[in-house]
């Protein structure tokens, strides 16, 4: 059983001609790996927004952990009305 492991992993895949129909379509994506991808996406791009923002560099000044996941877990639990004022102050 060994040697059959150890020759699949030198020898690579099997040719996809002898494999049986099932095998020979392509894994389906995971939907987590997919939705993670796309947030860290996101994330990525609303900091390179907010960098470019005329707010930030006064931001930055006052609370440097701006757009940190703490400060969005705080400010999420007040109206958006209230987080715009802070924002812009």
């Amino acid at each position: 059983m060994d040697e059959q492991a150890k020759k699949g992993i030198t020898d690579g895949s099997s040719n996809a001609e002898k494999l049986p129909n099932m095998l020979k379509k392509p894994l389906p994506q995971s939907k987590t790996a997919i939705k993670w991808a796309f947030n860290e996406n996101l994330k990525c791009t609303a900091q390179k927004l907010w960098q470019k923002s005329k707010r930030y560099d006064q931001m930055k000044k006052l609370d440097p952990t701006t757009l940190s996941s703490k400060y969005i877990n705080l400010i999420t639990a007040i109206p958006r009305k209230h987080t715009s004022i802070l924002t812009q102050l």
